[in-house]
């Protein structure tokens, strides 16, 4: 596992219809710490 956590963000990408060449980009970030 990298050590590195970004900041608790993250990304993704889902690719759209109708001929899935379309990117969609999400991002989120933690809502609540790491439980220790």
């Amino acid at each position: 596992a990298s050590e590195e956590r970004y900041n608790n963000m993250g990304a993704y990408i889902v690719l759209g219809p109708p001929d899935f060449s379309t990117p969609i980009f999400y991002s989120f970030d933690a809502v609540r710490p790491r439980p220790k």
